[in-house]
């Protein structure tokens, strides 16, 4: 028979599950109501999302696109609707609400990490982030691939604190295959859980998050000569390409390079980064 100490605190346990519970689910709706009332104030969509589109488009009638600077995330989720040359608003509409979904892993993959650092604020912290109205605007709201960026490499830092590799693996998986810089969180991983190398779920898991990007850019290559626009755009600006390409696979602040720093979304990527360098630089010496 349980004695009346071990009761409180079954009860308290109970009490406070419910309220993480209630916590989280107010958190999401308020993200959702608030993503609905800057609905209608973005009738545009960033011009970003129509490289998306005319890229599925052309998968879509079988040939092989223009350009494949666009990683193949967002792109491979169009395919079965770009029928027309133009996107529909239904078509738009469904890209916005495949970028809210990112950004609410986002926001779940940071709510736990909090939590493990500063329970009783985790919700508010997270709360207070994901209702920054420039997040809200430029990234949840936008059909572009920036949140699904971002909830990869937030979920790359989770795997960091609790382990779990099965984490690791999808969330390299989301950020590889949404923005080429997604690759920044491959070196913390492999740090992480490099111990791991001999059994085949870690090759099967690395596979998962890298093969589609690289064979897209193989492809791309095969049809266009260069392994990605973005290596243009750098030598263009007179740094080296290839440069740009190695700094990005083997440091954790791709996104902080010179020609990325004033990128308009950049500062979404800031505490992912962050906490990723630091837990990663840190169990990597442990």
């Amino acid at each position: 028979m349980e004695s009346a100490k071990e009761q409180t605190e079954a009860k308290r346990l109970l009490a406070e599950g419910v309220w993480r519970r209630a916590a989280l689910a107010g958190m999401f709706l308020a993200v959702l109501f608030s993503w609905l009332l800057y609905l209608g104030d973005s009738p545009i969509p960033n011009t970003d999302f129509y490289g998306f589109y005319w890229t599925a488009h052309a998968l879509h009638n079988g040939e092989a696109p223009e350009s494949f600077k666009r990683a193949p995330l967002l792109v491979s989720i169009l395919v079965p609707l770009a029928k027309q040359e133009t996107p529909s608003e239904a078509i738009i509409l469904f890209a916005r609400v495949v970028s809210l979904t990112g950004y609410l892993v986002f926001g779940f993959a940071l709510y736990l990490f909090l939590r493990r650092f500063a329970p009783q604020f985790a919700a508010l912290l997270t709360l207070l982030y994901l209702l920054n109205p420039h997040y809200l605007l430029f990234v949840a709201l936008q059909p572009i691939a920036d949140a699904w960026l971002g909830a990869g490499m937030m979920l790359g830092c989770l795997s960091l604190l609790n382990g779990k590799r099965w984490l690791a693996w999808f969330g390299a998986m989301f950020a590889c295959n949404a923005r080429y810089d997604g690759v920044s969180l491959l070196p913390a991983l492999l740090w992480r859980f490099g111990s791991d190398r001999r059994r085949w779920g870690f090759w099967a898991g690395l596979g998962l998050a890298v093969l589609p990007t690289v064979l897209w850019l193989m492809v791309g290559w095969y049809y266009t000569g260069h392994i990605s626009p973005y290596v243009q755009e750098t030598e263009s600006a007179g740094s080296s390409g290839w440069r740009f390409v190695a700094v990005v696979a083997f440091t954790f602040l791709a996104n902080f390079l010179p020609q990325k720093v004033l990128e308009e979304h950049s500062l979404f990527q800031l505490p992912n980064l962050a906490l990723l360098s630091a837990t990663g630089i840190g169990l990597g010496i442990a």
